[in-house]
């Protein structure tokens, strides 16, 4: 016992040693850039070089530091001066896939697709062999086959060239993006297309949203979430009208009424709707079945099954509230559109509201209760996305308020007993309303092109572009034309929900400025884990909505 205890304190002492080594370490990149700058880049090589001899436990010298130090140089138009460190860095890690990822971008950002293309093919040969963690090497994997296919299909991006910038969820659905543009190119020969591919979720927060509307950045057309963040830009002016599409296509006819008034602002058109998710409560149908439960018409029958459910040795819920947050969003989002209706829901996204308004207390109050009545296991205000997942896939949990992506990340076996209903009324004088996180493109008012710009839009609208998504990707999308024949039974019921449903909502994290989005999670994952601390969640979130209110 003794000769444990010694190894655990030997174990956790070097453990501390190491990571006050790593707090001591910093980071070498804004030297280097400094130097790159003042002196140019074969000094500041000198100068990395130097360091590691002399100062090698003050900096940080690996292969990260060299890819952020390239990408800084890249992000400032320094093309060449990226180019010299990455090759550097290839050279001293020639294993790093990452390293060599970025050495195919800075090729690409220099219009040489054809070493871009073998730099990409090298990474993804090292990702293959030498990745370890399944979850990253899947990621990654998928993340270089993609820009194989974009350098081989695309042009980098000109002044002469029309641009396209996406924001989308997961990287097959940036293939299948990708794969649907060139079907468009193919058809409408003369369009040279660069493609700018962004994943929506490498953030909890969209954070890089408004600086794609720098000139630098923009595109001629968008293929991007539907949202309120996008609301100052078409109040800029930015984004253009394209109410006159609506009726040259008959969209009217084609896009159900409610996701007409989801793309309008002050009576105009500026969105195309493609594809969307619902947000309902998925529950294991299965475990139902098993025990004879029913899915509740009233709040009160939700909470007696939370009871039902706890009784019998289960959670009724999960969520993840710790590395991906926004599932715990879903809760308030939704509470509120049932207590209070979307009018109101959408002047508290606009940060035009109190946080420590009575209509907002009761939210909290209804959230509250289902902590009462056990509706979580106490692990899941530190649940992980993938631990949220794992607590349905295994049955330690019946329920989960989630997107329809959740079925992007369950096994067959899992995924055949899953069924939904929608969270119960709450009062009946309010607006019916529904999350539902969708997707569409519109065009700029400075695309180069308006004619090409509006022939692509036109085609990201049609049957033949939304039927492709739907056969590669099994999402749900918009367009009514879609032969319903290729949706499963839970997707058809899915769609007849979403249509009858008079507002659809965006979700929490897309529908507000960045930075309120931001003090939300924080204030929901602070109450989550500790509910009976309600008023000081309420008083520091209205005190962060002050201070950035005031500051806009």
């Amino acid at each position: 016992m003794l000769v444990r205890y010694l190894i655990l304190f030997l174990s956790l002492s070097l453990f501390t040693l190491n990571c006050k080594a790593q707090e001591q370490t910093k980071s070498i990149v804004d030297v280097l850039f400094e130097t790159v700058e003042t002196s140019g880049v074969d000094a500041a090589i000198q100068k990395y070089h130097d360091l590691k001899k002399t100062k090698l436990d003050e900096y940080k010298f690996d292969a990260g530091e060299l890819t952020t130090l390239s990408r800084k140089l890249m992000a400032e138009e320094h093309l060449q001066d990226a180019l010299v460190f990455s090759k550097l860095n290839v050279e001293l890690f020639p294993e790093n896939y990452r390293a060599h990822s970025n050495l195919g971008q800075c090729y690409l950002n220099m219009t040489d697709n054809a070493l871009a293309i073998q730099s990409y093919n090298i990474a993804l040969d090292l990702a293959t062999k030498f990745e370890t963690n399944e979850r990253r090497k899947k990621f990654f994997t998928q993340n270089f086959k993609a820009k194989i296919y974009q350098t081989e299909n695309f042009s980098p991006r000109t002044e002469k060239t029309f641009n396209y910038i996406v924001f989308f969820g997961g990287m097959p659905a940036g293939l299948w993006d990708m794969k649907n543009l060139a079907n468009f190119k193919s058809e409408n020969q003369g369009h040279r297309l660069s493609y700018d591919l962004n994943n929506l979720y490498s953030n909890p927060v969209p954070i890089e949203v408004p600086g794609k509307f720098e000139t630098k950045f923009m595109g001629d057309v968008t293929g991007t979430f539907i949202g309120g963040v996008y609301r100052e830009h078409i109040e800029k002016g930015e984004i253009a009208d394209i109410s006159e599409l609506w009726i040259e296509e008959n969209w009217d006819k084609q896009f159900p009424e409610n996701f007409k008034r989801m793309v309008t602002y002050e009576g105009k058109q500026y969105i195309v709707p493609q594809a969307f998710q619902f947000n309902p409560i998925w529950y294991r149908k299965d475990i139902f079945e098993k025990h004879g439960w029913q899915t509740p018409k009233t709040w009160d029958e939700l909470l007696a099954l939370c009871d039902k459910i706890h009784a019998a040795g289960y959670s009724p819920f999960t969520v993840a509230a710790s590395d991906w947050p926004p599932p715990v969003a879903r809760w308030f989002t939704i509470l509120n559109l049932r207590l209070n209706g979307p009018e109101f829901h959408e002047q508290v996204m606009q940060g035009d509201i109190p946080y420590t308004d009575n209509r907002i207390r009761q939210v909290f109050n209804h959230w509250s209760q289902l902590f009462e009545h056990n509706a979580f296991h106490d692990s899941t205000g530190w649940n992980t996305y993938g631990q949220g997942i794992r607590d349905i896939a295994t049955g330690k949990a019946i329920m989960y308020n989630l997107g329809e992506w959740i079925f992007e990340s369950l096994q067959d076996s899992t995924a055949q007993v899953m069924d939904f209903f929608p969270v119960p009324v709450i009062n009946p004088k309010v607006t019916s309303a529904e999350i539902v996180h969708a997707y569409g493109s519109f065009l700029h008012t400075k695309a180069k092109n308006q004619a090409k710009a509006k022939d692509l839009i036109r085609y990201l609208g049609s049957v033949e572009s939304q039927t492709s998504n739907v056969k590669q990707l099994k999402r749900i999308n918009a367009n009514m034309g879609i032969d319903q024949n290729l949706y499963t039974d839970v997707q058809k019921r899915l769609f007849e929900k979403v249509k009858e449903t008079e507002v659809l909502v965006p979700l929490f994290e897309f529908n507000t400025e960045a930075k309120l989005a931001q003090a939300g999670l924080e204030a929901f994952v602070a109450f989550w884990r500790k509910p009976e601390n309600v008023e000081q969640v309420l008083k520091d979130w209205e005190a962060k909505r002050v201070q950035l209110m005031t500051a806009k």
